[in-house]
């Protein structure tokens, strides 16, 4: 019986590890993103710049934004 429990209790443990991790994959200046994906029917999750700072490209580091003259346009 205390067998099972542990293999229970493991498995859980497991389970959650990976919801954990995620959050720590981002780098510097990211927080993780959390999108419905409408053709699997689940969600993505994945790291993006914090307000005023900016990447260069896909998996490139955040870097702060420059203030220009010109708005920065609003993600929707």
């Amino acid at each position: 019986m205390q067998l099972r429990v542990t293999i229970v209790a493991l498995g859980l443990t497991l389970l959650g590890a990976p919801a954990a991790r995620a959050a720590e994959k981002c780098g510097p200046h990211q927080h993780v993103a959390v999108e419905s994906n409408d053709e699997e029917g689940g969600t993505v999750k994945r790291c993006v710049c914090d307000e005023g700072w900016d990447a260069g490209g896909p998996g490139a580091p955040c870097r702060k934004v420059k203030p220009t003259g010109k708005p920065t346009p609003k993600k929707g």
